[in-house]
């Protein structure tokens, strides 16, 4: 308890805050790295805080705790305070390993216990606390080993989860609604569907607790294991390394955005419109002139039993419509079919952008706007 309260970087998340880049990360960052500058008997000493007593088979103790608190540095002779028995006894499965191995272990140990303290710190959602209740244990069970653990099997399911993802319906609907458009026109649309799947792959979601009530319509028990997945796979991963990181528009699909959209809509706009006068004209063109209508046209499909986006076999390269060269060439040169590149260039914003993305807001202003990073 002592190195929860000691390390701990978790603070309590506010809605929809993003899950990328900002202070908390380069603390979490910046700890890790003192970590590893700390002499290789603090380390073992903190690693054994979740390694039981292996002195014998009677021995129940699950983990070590000092029996007197110290300024000294500890020794492998020390006793536990819970069966008074040696550090040495505890640490018996790591005395082989290799400093880098010790490192390693070191910071997994640091992941549980940033886990374990949201899971303390979390009251109103017991959904929640569940969860990173399974993400520790997960952790625990593979802390020693080299690889990252898998949570993909009976519990969670393995992403993606649905098909067609949230991506490539998007791109879909890019392509049917805006195909026909002048070349600038398409291009900005094109621009705005980049700019949604980016807010929508930072975006926090409401814990079920909170969507029971935002949404009460809405299958509760299909949001809750959505919602277990999207914590596991994305949220949790991007302040815990030891966990394999997913993007939400990568991985989940038409429940997922159904689910998520009409809230997350209503709260970016908010935000956009708070952060107007820190944006250039023609941002703040893009984002409270076309953003709402671009999002109002999305949600008329995304809700459309009949839409065409949805469907896997969605012919995205018709003759008709032919990709805007980046450059907005006149060309005669034949331009890359949106099949090609259309998905890909879509969802990797903003590593896609080019000078024809001068309309979009930086990721920074997008940041500004989903929240600060917290966990």
């Amino acid at each position: 308890d002592s190195a929860l309260r000691h390390d701990s970087m978790a603070t309590t998340a506010s809605k929809g805050s993003s899950r990328r880049g900002g202070s908390t990360l380069q603390k979490i960052a910046l700890k890790k790295e003192q970590l590893k500058l700390s002499p290789r008997i603090k380390k073992i000493e903190r690693i054994a805080t979740h390694l039981s007593c292996q002195h014998d088979a009677s021995c129940q103790c699950q983990a070590w705790r000092p029996a007197t608190v110290s300024s000294d540095l500890p020794t492998l002779l020390d006793s536990c305070k819970t069966c008074n028995h040696s550090l040495e006894a505890h640490v018996r499965p790591i005395k082989d390993f290799t400093d880098d191995q010790i490192d390693r272990t070191l910071f997994v140990v640091y992941d549980m216990d940033n886990i374990l303290l949201q899971m303390k710190n979390e009251k109103d959602d017991q959904d929640l606390r569940k969860t990173y209740a399974f993400l520790f244990q997960s952790l625990k069970k593979h802390m020693l080993q080299t690889k990252l653990p898998s949570l993909a099997g009976e519990k969670l399911g393995t992403p993606p989860f649905e098909k067609p993802l949230i991506a490539k319906a998007v791109t879909n609907f890019v392509m049917y609604k805006f195909g026909s458009l002048p070349q600038a026109d398409w291009q900005m649309m094109y621009d705005l569907a980049k700019m949604f799947l980016y807010c929508l792959n930072h975006w926090k979601l409401e814990t079920p607790s909170v969507h029971a009530r935002s949404s009460p319509a809405d299958d509760q028990r299909l949001y809750k294991e959505n919602y277990a997945r999207w914590v596991c796979f994305c949220h949790v991963p991007v302040f815990c390394e030891s966990l394999q990181k997913y993007d939400a528009t990568l991985n989940f699909g038409r429940t997922f955005l159904g689910s998520v959209f009409l809230v997350m809509r209503r709260q970016l706009l908010e935000r956009f419109t708070a952060e107007q006068d820190k944006m250039l004209p023609e941002k703040r063109t893009l984002v409270i002139t076309h953003f709402p209508k671009f999002l109002s046209l999305l949600e008329n499909e995304i809700y459309n039993p009949h839409s065409p986006i949805w469907r896997e076999d969605f012919n995205q390269t018709p003759e008709a419509l032919a990709i805007p060269s980046p450059l907005g060439s006149s060309s005669k040169t034949p331009t890359p079919s949106p099949a090609s590149v259309g998905f890909n260039r879509l969802v990797d914003y903003p590593g896609s952008m080019r000078s024809r993305d001068a309309t979009i807001p930086s990721p920074a202003t997008l940041n500004s706007v989903v929240g600060s990073p917290n966990q």
